[in-house]
């Protein structure tokens, strides 16, 4: 790509800290339970010769699209029909490029409404008309039966949605008895025309909201008890189980910076669904991003990687990111509170990249176990050919990465937590959590604030594009020279957010940045590096996200002791010996009482002691020749105490005499072997 425009920036780049970040290829996970990116396709499928699906996301578990502002303009039930049959190709097309294709259903037309409000309400990118229950409910059923008959026969499978954020009161004007009502008659009129499609919803805003209901400003977890007096959805479920209605599914959206709350929600559904057998159901996530107040920001792309790891984690059956969200139209601005991932003219953005990282790294793979000494996320899958990793180092604003710890990471405080307690302004809450002044309360909310406070610290320590954090990246196994491949979006590198605002600074009017961003794209283009170690080096700023490519030529290493704790070192003589070109190497780490009990891979509670022990005692095996020159690294990671056994392959060292060495801090101990061809 020949370049109109370049910007040169001198950056001090200054290495504050050097951490360690463990993969495990050999230490295999179970899989998440639908991984991959999900869309939510709000207008066109192409814009400006972009289409959605062509930087292949492999794995898009969740479409959701529907027929646009149809029903809502139709005229007739005649016209309805006809409007809808329109929809075939899109959604034939949708159906093959995804697991779960959810088509929403959120208007009542005119024609069939009881409302005599016939003002149309618009912005930019939504409209819709005072929305009530139908005024004949035999007709109503008659439309969403046909509906069904149709999609039916265009053969294939589909989910239909009720309603679209109907705890918005400009997408719903009735009350909430009667959207219950409501959903009772859609349902069951549309498994009548098909027994076999899918039926649910109800796509509120926020998991916890009710219908013309005030919801209290709550900061932090939802318990169960309260999301039973307003949760709408909640009641929901309960309606469905006590007049047996099918509910094939629930969804919910989010726009909060924050994944956890999504989690609480997914948490307290399942729960209920659990408790009246309807374990079947699925949850999905139809539309979720960061808040649509902010701008993207470089936190963006770290978020994303957070978001869709953390929603993986907790089986959620499938989300959808909100795709092309542009409600907020400025014509100054490309990028103005413009919530998708990608913006109004097609520009990828940093978090639509992060997406496709994490669909690259997942789709069809197996999870292997990585992790890192401090708050860092790192996700690994591997194959036969690659070890595909994700590094991410999200970071927010120091005191807001301590709110996130407070209110969830584990601890769940909320609003009434926090009064009870004896907290009573947000002031204090915020000295504390700076450590200015010393934690009240019961021992849950002290604890709370001591990690809330510790990743403050963390954070404020780091907060500062210019300055780096170094990371040791141990490929545990690993031999060898290799070419690892890397791909990474940071405040700067491959951020179009970036190039546009570097443009318009450089005089570019926004319709001239826009037409350079799409005539020169951002392209996934991996950069090769070689190493020649199991151990690399990155140094890495604050909201960054790396994406590596590593070869899967991985020697055995397994652990041999089955639950049993050695009592001391040692270190066996290979067998067999002399050998040809493989032999077995056996050794035990005893019971280090000074291991690291902290998993950075967790989402916020990692400074909570509150996580299984995943550090250990660093211990290195490395084979040498006569002359004692290292020739290979067969071990260099940090391990839990037990026995091992190693593989070793001298395929590529000629006849000779070779020396293996065990090192940890406290031991060392070295051994013969002999290689003979």
């Amino acid at each position: 790509m020949t370049a109109k425009l370049t910007i040169i920036f001198f950056l001090v780049t200054k290495i504050l800290y050097s951490q360690h970040i463990y993969v495990k290829p050999l230490e295999p996970l179970n899989n998440y339970g639908n991984p991959g990116a999900g869309l939510f396709i709000h207008s066109s499928v192409t814009i400006n010769g972009l289409n959605v699906f062509d930087t292949s996301f492999s794995s898009t578990n969740v479409i959701r699209s529907g027929f646009g502002y149809s029903l809502m303009n139709s005229t007739s039930f005649s016209d309805a029909i006809s409007r809808i049959m329109l929809y075939q190709n899109r959604l034939t097309y949708f159906s093959t490029k995804t697991q779960n294709l959810i088509i929403e259903i959120a208007q009542t037309p005119k024609w069939v409404s009881t409302s005599t409000d016939t003002t149309t309400l618009s912005g930019s990118g939504w409209r819709y008309y005072s929305t009530v229950k139908p005024n004949n409910y035999q007709v109503w059923d008659s439309l969403m039966k046909t509906i069904s008959l149709i999609v039916k026969n265009w053969g294939f499978q589909v989910n239909f949605e009720f309603w679209n954020e109907p705890d918005l009161l400009d997408y719903w004007n009735g009350s909430q008895k009667e959207f219950l009502e409501l959903y009772i008659h859609s349902a069951n009129a549309m498994k009548s025309g098909n027994p076999y499609c899918n039926v649910g919803g109800i796509a509120v805003n926020y998991w916890y909201k009710g219908i013309k209901v005030t919801t209290p400003q709550i900061a932090g977890w939802w318990s169960d008890s309260l999301a039973n007096v307003y949760s709408v959805t909640g009641k929901l479920i309960d309606t469905c189980y006590l007049t047996n209605t099918p509910l094939n599914f629930i969804t919910y959206h989010n726009f909060a910076f924050s994944p956890e709350l999504m989690v609480n929600g997914y948490q307290y559904f399942r729960k209920k669904l659990n408790n009246y057998g309807m374990q079947s159901t699925k949850l999905f996530v139809t539309e979720y991003n960061s808040t649509s107040s902010y701008r993207e920001a470089t936190v963006h792309a770290p978020y994303m990687i957070n978001a869709m790891n953390r929603l993986d984690s907790v089986g959620l059956n499938g989300y959808a990111i909100a795709t092309l969200q542009d409600f907020s139209a400025n014509p100054n601005d490309e990028f103005f509170n413009d919530y998708g991932i990608i913006s109004r003219n097609a520009i990828i953005k940093p978090a639509y990249l992060a997406a496709y990282m994490i669909d690259k790294t997942v789709t069809g793979n197996q999870r292997i176990k990585a992790y890192c000494d401090e708050p860092l996320i790192t996700i690994a899958y591997k194959n036969q050919g690659k070890i595909k990793l994700i590094v991410a180092n999200k970071m927010f604003l120091p005191l807001t990465a301590g709110y996130e710890v407070l209110y969830y990471g584990g601890f769940n405080i909320n609003t009434f937590d926090l009064i009870n307690a004896g907290y009573t302004s947000n002031a204090q809450i915020e000295n504390t959590i700076k450590g200015l002044i010393p934690p009240i309360g019961p021992p849950n909310v002290v604890n709370a604030f001591i990690a809330a406070n510790a990743n403050y610290d963390w954070v404020s320590a780091r907060y500062n594009n210019n300055m780096y954090t170094q990371y040791q990246i141990h490929i545990s196994g690993l031999v060898g020279q290799n070419e690892i491949k890397y791909f990474y979006v940071d405040s700067t590198h491959n951020n179009n957010v970036f190039r546009y605002d570097s443009l318009r600074t450089a005089g570019y009017s926004n319709n001239q940045a826009v037409n350079y961003l799409i005539n020169n794209p951002v392209y996934f283009n991996l950069s090769n590096r070689i190493i020649s170690d199991s151990v690399f080096t990155v140094n890495i700023r604050p909201n960054t996200v790396y994406y590596f490519e590593i070869p899967n030529n991985i020697i055995g290493i397994k652990k041999t002791d089955h639950g049993g704790i050695p009592g001391k070192y040692s270190l066996s003589q290979n067998y067999p010996n002399p050998f040809n070109p493989t032999t077995k190497i056996k050794f035990s780490i005893p019971q280090n009482t000074r291991r690291k009990t902290q998993d950075g891979n967790l989402p916020l509670g990692s400074l909570s002691a509150q996580v299984e022990g995943v550090g250990g005692m660093m211990v290195s095996l490395k084979i040498f020749d006569i002359l004692g020159k290292e020739v290979a690294v067969l071990v260099n990671e940090q391990l839990q105490p037990g026995s091992y056994e190693v593989t070793f392959d001298g395929s590529s060292l000629p006849s000779g005499i070779y020396f293996y060495q065990l090192r940890t801090g406290e031991y060392i101990e070295v051994k013969k072997m002999l290689l003979v061809k």
